[in-house]
């Protein structure tokens, strides 16, 4: 289920000043919030679900038609605040920082399939995958200070408003909504520290982040 294996890399990227994970948990929490759904639709389609993650035109149609769908929806929505109630109460409080607000990663999984008719598959699986790619590589090249929270927080604001612009950069003149659809949720996606270090831009990007987020659904 990749969207709260999606979560559980972010906390488990959270670094500690003793070299151990702040939240040592993560994996229990996750098989904790799995089991709740062992035996309904949401864990029977997870067990029997053939998914097609051929390409990204594979991956939308099984966003739009099957966890969108509103039983499955509502379902991945309890089991995502299952495992993020657990993981906010294990996190340090300066850690908490580092993950999204619960209501804005919500908002993000219905901003998505509220809008996911408006991004254009082939134009993302065209060579400006690697425009972004370039982006990102170039804007963040050197190191790194993660030693303390606030140091963690101010780079992953600034990846999040880096995705930002190259998401714009590679896929702004995609047919559709294309660039202002992975924007939006990319933005509701970021950590909810950045309200302290950024201002709120306009649009971002996500099925980087929604696909990455949401193909998160399912492993």
């Amino acid at each position: 289920m990749r969207l709260i294996f999606f979560f559980a890399v972010c906390v488990s990227a959270v670094p500690s000043s003793s070299g151990q994970l702040p939240c040592p948990d993560i994996m229990k929490f996750f098989t904790e919030c799995s089991a709740q759904v062992q035996d309904t639709p949401l864990g029977r389609l997870f067990a029997n679900g053939n998914f097609r993650f051929t390409n990204l035109t594979a991956v939308l149609s099984d966003i739009r038609t099957t966890f969108c769908q509103p039983l499955i929806k509502a379902a991945l929505k309890n089991l995502y605040g299952c495992f993020h109630g657990k993981v906010m109460t294990c996190l340090p409080s300066d850690w908490r920082r580092v993950i999204p607000p619960l209501d804005q990663s919500i908002q993000a999984f219905d901003y998505t399939c509220n809008n996911i008719n408006d991004v254009d598959a082939p134009c993302l699986e065209s060579d400006r995958s690697m425009i972004a790619t370039n982006c990102l590589r170039d804007g963040f090249q050197g190191g790194h200070n993660f030693s303390t929270p606030d140091e963690f927080v101010t780079f992953a604001c600034r990846v999040s408003l880096m995705i930002e612009t190259c998401l714009d950069k590679a896929f702004g003149s995609c047919p559709k909504r294309t660039a202002e659809v992975l924007i939006e949720v990319n933005k509701y996606n970021r950590p909810a520290g950045c309200d302290a270090c950024v201002s709120r831009p306009s649009l971002l990007l996500l099925l980087v982040s929604v696909l990455t987020f949401m193909l998160a659904l399912l492993k």
